[in-house]
């Protein structure tokens, strides 16, 4: 299992709906979370199969920035 963690500019709870439709097409994610307090937005992701810049793409194409810290 792979975590992968990215800085988000989400501004607002409505915006994590956006990113639950975009991650509901990928299969391979076991479990995701956002922590709306950390100063990054923190994007947490635990998959299998799945490559980093596969999941920032999708992200980045729902509208919302997206890059990987680790």
């Amino acid at each position: 299992m792979k975590l992968f963690v990215f800085r988000t500019n989400l501004k607002n709870e409505s915006q994590k709906e956006i990113i639950e439709e975009a991650l509901s097409q990928l299969k391979g994610i076991y479990r995701w979370s956002i922590d709306m307090n950390d100063r990054n937005k923190a994007l947490r992701i635990q998959c299998h199969g799945l490559k980093d810049k596969e999941i920032q793409s999708l992200i980045c194409n729902a509208g919302i920035d997206c890059k990987k810290m680790y």
